[in-house]
């Protein structure tokens, strides 16, 4: 079930099991995403998000107001539960522009696609260098280490979030700032 990379990174490994090769890829990906100082690497991971949770947001929210229906003066019905006096109404904060649309267009295709190949993966109709189909036990098993991992890094989970929750705050400081292009 398991290749060689040519880096000869599975060398000496070829017992492994898949819940111990899991937790290995677990602990590099943990040490990537959370850091107690933040990484070159880590601030383009979290801006990027940022930028996709704040665009998916008002994506989601042009789409309540949508569904919601109309009144009588033009507004949402969810708009005008919301925000009665219509203070936010043209808030940049809450408009979607072109640069949301294709952030969130960007987004969707990228999970389509990696949606598509993990299904060729578990298909088998490419060659996959791992069998992503674990038991019942073995998903279990990871579950509890993955959460001991996490709770080990919690300060650093901590750190990261906190720079999470300031770039998400800066993002919305320049949708405030900038001019409607729309």
């Amino acid at each position: 079930k398991y290749t060689t990379s040519a880096a000869g990174e599975l060398l000496g490994k070829e017992k492994q099991t898949p819940t111990e090769t899991m937790e290995g890829y677990a602990d590099e990906v943990l040490d990537l995403i959370f850091t107690k100082e933040e990484t070159p690497l880590q601030g383009i991971l979290l801006e990027q998000l940022a930028k996709i949770l704040s665009s998916e947001s008002r994506s989601i929210w042009t789409r309540l107001e949508d569904a919601s229906g109309t009144l009588p003066d033009g507004r949402s019905r969810l708009s005008a539960a919301v925000n009665p006096l219509g203070l936010f109404r043209s808030s940049s904060l809450f408009r979607m522009d072109t640069k949301d649309e294709q952030i969130v267009s960007t987004t969707r295709k990228l999970v389509t696609l990696v949606q598509n190949q993990l299904q060729v993966s578990q298909d088998g109709t490419a060659n996959a260098t791992f069998d992503s189909s674990i038991s019942s036990a073995e998903t279990l098993k990871l579950s509890s280490i993955l959460g001991r991992k996490v709770w080990d890094r919690r300060s650093a989970v901590l750190k990261t979030g906190s720079r999470l929750a300031v770039q998400i705050l800066n993002i919305s400081l320049d949708k405030l700032e900038e001019r409607p292009t729309d």
